[in-house]
């Protein structure tokens, strides 16, 4: 069998509108006569976290594992091997080796094992390699002939070819993932690869429909929003509104607020007041306390849109306490008291 010789080229092609990057490689093999030449093959590329095992067990050396969507579905074929991966506790054993399955059904996959009995192997995931019949890994991931990733080269499954010359060549979205490769007379190849995100031709890196975890508060020094729910309008005081829970270790907050009248008050002789508070524990205190954000005072009947300016607040909870704001209402003398909306914004600074 002829050597395969894989000379990898990360290209990082600037991306227009998009956060794609373009991956490409070259399979090269030996000459009887010295030197090298360019296989021509088909590719298939497969999802880096591979298709969840969500419980597993050995027994007789017969391992089963049971996955989270259908094997059948996801292109595993019976006979095939199969790379085992991501498993701890009593599975981890079984990590980044390979085993030829036994048996596919649309829950489960079965493959020898010589070992132990385990009654739980814990969680994982497994990745279908490629063979010397068939190039594809399983389960597929989209890959692109285009930057704007419209053009899917393996749309249903099917493996896509080189150029002829060797040359894989693709988009995709950044992450990780699984690439293979299968040529006549080559050993099935696959292997991890990496696509990161790509600046555009600005230099820019744009991120559509990205969701940040507030939480893991990962992108320093960028604060998100974790609260920004607008109280109903209304003429009484509000109660304690929960707006975040510290996490474990304790967070840093800042609070933003506008107040604001929406109904004109009737037969008001005096002034109507409304007290907007934040509610918090500081780390060094034993209980919740109260900080006085504004005094917005209605004059009489008042008059819509008229807003109180209301100070920026930063402040620190204990671990696992809340972060509140509520307000209280004194009302003036009124046949209808006037009522106003609260619009809170919070902010994890870390």
């Amino acid at each position: 069998m002829k050597k395969l010789i894989l000379a990898a080229l990360l290209c990082l092609a600037p991306s227009l509108t998009f956060g794609q990057a373009r991956y490409e490689t070259h399979f090269l093999k030996t000459l009887p006569a010295g030197g090298v030449t360019a296989f021509s093959g088909a590719t298939q590329v497969c999802t880096g976290a591979g298709l969840a095992v969500t419980s597993g067990s050995i027994t007789s050396n017969i391992a089963t594992l049971t996955m989270t969507s259908s094997p059948l579905t996801a292109g595993f074929v019976n006979g095939h091997d199969v790379l085992i991966i991501n498993f701890a506790g009593n599975g981890a054993f079984m990590n980044n080796a390979s085993f030829t399955m036994t048996s596919v059904t649309s829950t489960q996959i079965q493959f020898s094992v010589t070992h132990a009995d385990v009654g739980s192997t814990g969680t994982g995931a497994a990745l279908m390699k490629p063979s010397t019949l068939f190039a594809g890994c399983a389960p597929i991931a989209a890959v692109y002939s285009d930057q704007a990733l419209t053009v899917q080269l393996n749309s249903g499954g099917a493996t896509f070819p080189d150029d002829g010359s060797g040359n894989v060549r693709f988009f995709a979205a950044p992450g990780s993932y699984w690439l293979s490769y299968q040529a006549s007379a080559a050993q099935p190849y696959m292997s991890f690869i990496t696509m990161p995100l790509t600046p555009n031709a600005s230099g820019v890196l744009i991120l559509n429909n990205v969701t940040i975890d507030c939480t893991l508060n990962t992108l320093a020094k960028n604060p998100c929003i974790v609260y920004s729910t607008a109280s109903a309008s209304t003429n009484a005081s509000i109660g304690a509104v929960t707006m975040a829970t510290a996490s474990g270790s304790g967070n840093t907050y800042r609070l933003s607020s506008f107040i604001t009248q929406t109904v004109l008050g009737s037969g008001c002789s005096t002034n109507t007041l409304v007290t907007l508070r934040v509610d918090f524990t500081d780390p060094n205190a034993s209980a919740s306390g109260s900080l006085t954000l504004v005094n917005f005072t209605i004059t009489n009947n008042g008059a819509l849109g008229v807003d109180a300016g209301v100070p920026t607040i930063i402040v620190r909870a204990k671990a696992g306490t809340v972060v509140q704001y509520d307000t209280t209402l004194t009302p003036g003398t009124c046949t209808t008291v006037p009522s106003y909306q609260i619009y809170p914004v919070l902010e994890l600074v870390n």
